[in-house]
């Protein structure tokens, strides 16, 4: 049994994504999400998503989070392999473990 583990968000409205952008933006909670993903990153996830090629409007690109600030959609994934349902089960649930914390720090700032 296969399938991708996936937690970010997508599809974010122009107010949501401006909220994203400015939490990217501030020291403390940009810094958080670099964090967040670097942690992913170094376990096995992959850094995915849509975004623009130069700086968003109001943003240097000497920016330390271009980046991420390019960003419209902001993901990490990682697939899911097992030979057994209870195997796949048991590692999907320490796949979705791992991202909670990249999914709650965009929900925070996704919400009106």
């Amino acid at each position: 049994t296969e399938a991708i583990a996936v937690g970010g968000y997508y599809a974010a409205q122009s107010e949501a994504l401006a909220r994203v952008r400015a939490a990217i933006d501030d020291d403390a909670t940009g810094s958080q999400l670099d964090d967040l993903l670097a942690g992913l990153l170094a376990g096995g996830w992959l850094k995915t998503g849509d975004g623009v090629k130069t700086a968003p409007r109001g943003y240097s690109r000497q920016h330390p989070r271009i980046d991420l600030l390019r960003h419209t959609s902001l993901a990490a994934e990682r697939e899911v392999v097992s030979e057994s349902v209870e195997a796949f089960a048991a590692e999907v649930a320490v796949a979705w473990r791992e991202v909670a914390p990249l999914i709650d720090w965009c929900a925070v700032r996704l919400r009106d």
